[in-house]
């Protein structure tokens, strides 16, 4: 048995899917509403006998890879290698065995310290009231997995010590700190701080950040986790793995600077909020974000460092060709007190976010005074390479002649300054995977209904097969399907209807096939009897057969009236006839 398979075997479709749907039994099947767009009435259909999860109204799914691929933006190789660590599959081109021991113990291990803050905040009355202060009481302590680490050099080391680990393991998790290089004496990296839990954009725990709860002005605010061999900062985002789904959903990611900032919008219902982890932004963050959307609003404190950030973010997203916003908060407030204590302004304040060159402009207008000519040159030296960086040249004339009204000066002399700068390394995005919202539902075809069809009911292919023939299809991809149902069936490749899907990139035939016998069963799912079953299939084929007629009748006659040959004539003649009594 390949990996593909022992993955297969450990994971059901439905265990798969359930983390991203809420899933409704119905008959053998699940049903819900799709992942991949907006829907009033579920359209998406989980069949464990199958081993599929497919949407019929926007044509997204598959098997277990498929539809990872799918719901996560990752290509064939990214979908193999999460769904084996999700079954405990080992890939034979993964890292040793001991680098991979290595790195389970060291998961193992973030785990347990993070059960061991959770209890240390449920003793400490403290943190609680300072947590409770901010608007979260127990029950959204529990949920969102926050934690304390107690004014202590060694609780947890040596809770975890108890526990078998080793200093080596602690200090490789980022939880232990030490003085000298090889010391075997570690500490707690933590110390009288809220624990804030984080995440791999799949919901693997890899890290932690903390807010001090010392009142000494020399102890740090926030303190992270160092880099190790399970957590790169640069390449994740706080609350990611919450709102991954909500941003797609919503087509659009807030970017927030702090840990309460995103947690208070989760859990005010603003879902899809993430946090920068107290660092700039990278683009390795940004691209994440753009797996789910093009569009980004940054919510950074209204301080100058928050303006710096913004700057900096604006820079990087719009290189890589992502649509941004900022969303300014009038009274100053950053994200998480505007939540908390006036949520209309935040509202406002989003559905108000201003286009990124818009605030540029404002940001570089209010330093300087546009009318002195030192104020103008400056302006102009910060503009003019935010304008360069604009991707539509349209947009980018735009904001030349608006930069050439509010500093009065000639069109002529701005170009001449743009022409100096280097060009744009402009890096837009592979915007294909983008998930557009369907207005409405992709219909299927006759033909993919009647071959859905048979493959539910195959005692019914050789009378079909006698009705109609390949060359009444008129199109050539739906007739090459149809001729594939043909030889599946003349092979003696349907045994059963409750077949899985074999690997979806070596048949591609078979699962495309499966995923119309999906669909069949549930459009023919009213039938009760065979009878009805078989008065539905020769209704299929009498519409086959009439829009054959049609078309031939058709072709027939301008092959008629053009023709000179009277062989040629009576031939003709004669399949016309034929056709008009119906013996075809």
């Amino acid at each position: 048995m390949d990996e593909l398979d022992q993955i297969r075997n450990k994971l059901s479709i439905e265990e798969v899917v359930a983390p991203y749907v809420q899933l409704k039994q119905a008959g053998r099947n699940f049903k819900a509403l799709c992942p991949f767009h907006q829907e009033k009435s579920p359209s998406f259909i989980i069949s464990p006998d199958k081993g599929l999860a497919y949407c019929f109204g926007c044509r997204k799914g598959g098997d277990i890879f498929a539809f990872i691929q799918e719901v996560e933006n990752i290509e064939f190789p990214e979908a193999v290698k999460l769904l084996a660590e999700k079954a405990g599959v080992e890939l034979s081109n993964n890292h040793s065995g001991a680098n991979k021991q290595e790195k389970d113990r060291v998961l193992e291990l973030l785990t347990e310290s993070h059960q061991f803050f959770q209890q240390q905040l449920q003793k400490n009355k403290a943190a609680q009231q300072y947590l409770e202060q901010r608007g979260y009481n127990n029950e959204a302590c529990t949920k969102l997995g926050l934690g304390f680490a107690p004014d202590s050099f060694h609780e947890l080391t040596n809770a975890l010590k108890a526990k078998g680990y080793s200093a080596k393991e602690m200090i490789d998790a980022g939880v232990a700190s030490q003085k000298e290089v090889g010391d075997s004496n570690v500490y707690d990296r933590f110390r009288n701080r809220i624990m804030f839990p984080i995440h791999t954009p799949q919901g693997k725990l890899v890290a932690f950040g903390g807010r001090t709860l010392s009142k000494d002005p020399q102890a740090a605010k926030y303190l992270n986790s160092p880099e190790t061999k399970t957590y790169h900062k640069g390449q994740t985002l706080y609350c990611f793995h919450k709102a991954k789904q909500s941003i797609r959903e919503m087509d659009q990611a807030i970017v927030t600077e702090g840990y309460f900032d995103a947690l208070t919008g989760h859990i005010h219902g603003y879902t899809n909020i993430v946090a920068s982890l107290g660092t700039a932004l990278t683009e390795q963050q940004l691209k994440l974000i753009s797996r789910f959307t093009k569009k980004v609003a940054f919510a950074f404190d209204a301080d100058q460092s928050g303006q710096n950030a913004a700057s900096r973010s604006i820079e990087i997203a719009q290189k890589m060709g992502l649509q941004v916003r900022l969303i300014l908060i009038p009274s100053g407030k950053d994200p998480d007190d505007a939540i908390r204590s006036d949520k209309d302004e935040w509202e406002l304040a989003v559905a108000n976010a201003i286009q990124a060159t818009e605030y540029e402009f404002q940001k570089s207008f209010s330093k300087h005074d546009p009318t002195s000519l030192e104020g103008k040159k400056n302006i102009v030296k910060e503009l003019l390479p935010v304008i360069n960086r604009i991707p539509n040249a349209i947009e980018r004339e735009h904001y030349l002649k608006k930069l050439g009204l509010d500093l009065q000066t000639s069109l002529k002399s701005l170009l001449l300054e743009l022409n100096k700068l280097p060009k744009s390394d402009l890096k837009p995005l592979n915007t294909e995977k983008q998930q557009p919202m369907p207005a409405k539902s992709v219909a299927y075809s006759t033909i993919e209904y009647l071959c859905g069809v048979l493959m539910n009911n195959p005692e019914y292919f050789e009378q079909v097969q006698n009705r109609i023939k390949p060359e009444y299809i008129g199109s050539e991809q739906e007739k090459n399907l149809y001729k594939s149902t043909l030889e599946l069936y003349n092979q003696a490749e349907i045994q059963s209807s409750d077949t899985k899907v074999n690997d979806h990139e070596e048949s591609p035939k078979k699962g495309r096939l499966q995923l119309l016998e999906l669909y069949a069963a549930e459009r023919t799912e009213k039938f009760k009897t065979p009878e009805e079953t078989a008065s539905e299939i020769q209704s299929i084929c009498e519409r086959i057969r009439s829009d054959y007629k049609k078309r031939r009748l058709k072709e027939l006659s301008i092959a008629l009236s053009s023709t000179k040959n009277q062989d040629e004539t009576q031939s003709l003649t004669q399949e016309y006839r034929q056709l008009l009594e119906n013996q075809f």
